[in-house]
């Protein structure tokens, strides 16, 4: 897998998987920001995973509530 994502992409999402302290054995819901290739979605197998591309500002928010994932993940933006 590393080689397919370069190694900088994949420590990067390997480091926010353990940081987010995450039990397979339950289920779990990720929210992918900017996620054109949704490659992260291999580091959150078991997860319903939800990727969002759409343009986010202050003034403008996402698209779901408030607690609506157990994670957001948002490796991939141009800030």
């Amino acid at each position: 897998m590393i080689r397919e994502l370069g190694y900088e992409r994949y420590v990067r999402l390997m480091g926010i998987r353990e940081a987010a302290e995450i039990d397979d054995t339950k289920k779990y819901s990720v929210l992918d920001i900017g996620a054109l290739d949704g490659v992260a979605q291999k580091f959150f197998p078991n997860a319903d995973y939800t990727k969002y591309n759409k343009f986010i500002t202050r003034t403008e928010r996402a698209d779901y509530p408030d607690r609506s994932f157990d994670i957001v993940v948002a490796a991939d933006v141009l800030e």
